[in-house]
């Protein structure tokens, strides 16, 4: 056995399953040979017959197959360290126990919303705790990787350190964060139906696309067309055509009444474009359907 990479390898796994048989790797004991028997009265027979068959197995086999051997135990002691974690034991996996617990409260803070996203029990599991563990945990990684993405919506979007459960499960869906079955039925109970938010979000966002697709249409048409259109009136043209969109869309998809007095419309809209990261305000999008309301047939369909 003269490859010392080779040596490492059936010195590393010989000596990890029978270290009572295995010599040192740079002990004067001839070369090739990591088999000792200890001295007479120190081991059963049988053990020893077993040792040594298991050594002349692993000098059969290629670099390859030891390699994937020492690759395989290695995973299997990560799983196991991984296991013997704090935040992995029983008692801190969410459960649907756990989730109607804390969907009864009236917000969560951004360690307890990212626990609960994971599918961990807040109570059982921190950054600071998992910063503290020893080795490279996947599930502490990917605590630390979602409190990373969850502190920003927190900062950035609703600008508090606290959130009231429904808003930040309606957030964390929107953006195409794994959301733990459980935590959707709870929140069901409680009255909270995300399933029909879902489905809303997608419908606005077919419409910002369309939005967006008539735009483009428009700046096509307008280049085709600039040599025989003054630029103030292809701009008024263009503006139209997309103050007709937007009533047309609030009132179908909205219920927008042109005629009602007051109207919760615009704060909707403005709501529901924050929650795509869109930002217009609820008087600049009332601004627009005022303007639009002139551009309305006299007689409207019932």
């Amino acid at each position: 056995m003269t490859d010392p990479h080779r040596r490492e390898l059936i010195y590393e796994i010989f000596g990890e399953a029978y270290p009572a048989y295995c010599i040192g790797l740079y002990s004067k004991q001839k070369e090739g040979t990591f088999f000792v028997q200890p001295r007479l009265g120190e081991s059963p027979k049988g053990e020893a017959e077993e040792a040594l068959a298991f050594y002349e197995n692993l000098d059969t086999l290629s670099d390859e197959e030891l390699e994937l051997i020492l690759v395989k135990r290695r995973e299997a002691e990560q799983l196991a360290a991984e296991a013997a974690l704090s935040f992995n034991q029983p008692e801190a996996l969410a459960t649907a126990e756990t989730y109607s617990y804390w969907c009864k409260a009236r917000y969560w803070s951004m360690s307890e919303a990212t626990a609960l996203l994971i599918g961990r029990d807040p109570k059982h599991i921190s950054g600071e705790k998992v910063r503290k563990t020893r080795i490279a945990s996947k599930i502490g990684a990917h605590y630390l990787q979602s409190y990373q993405l969850v502190s920003r919506g927190f900062q950035h979007i609703w600008k508090t350190r606290i959130i009231a459960p429904s808003e930040y499960v309606h957030w964390a869906l929107n953006i195409g964060m794994a959301i733990p079955q459980d935590l959707l039925d709870a929140l069901a109970v409680r009255g909270f139906q995300i399933d029909e938010w879902t489905q809303e979000q997608a419908a606005l966002k077919a419409t910002i696309a369309e939005l967006r697709e008539q735009v483009q249409r428009l700046e096509q048409e307008a280049a085709e067309k600039s040599t025989d259109l003054s630029p103030k009136s292809l701009s008024v043209r263009e503006r139209e055509s997309l103050l007709k969109l937007v009533i047309g869309m609030a009132m179908d998809g909205y219920g927008f009444d042109p005629k009602a007095s007051r109207s919760p419309t615009a704060r909707e809209l403005s709501d529901h474009l924050l929650r795509l990261d869109l930002q217009l305000s609820d008087d600049t999008i009332r601004a627009y359907l005022q303007e639009a309301k002139d551009l309305l047939p006299g007689e409207l369909p019932e």
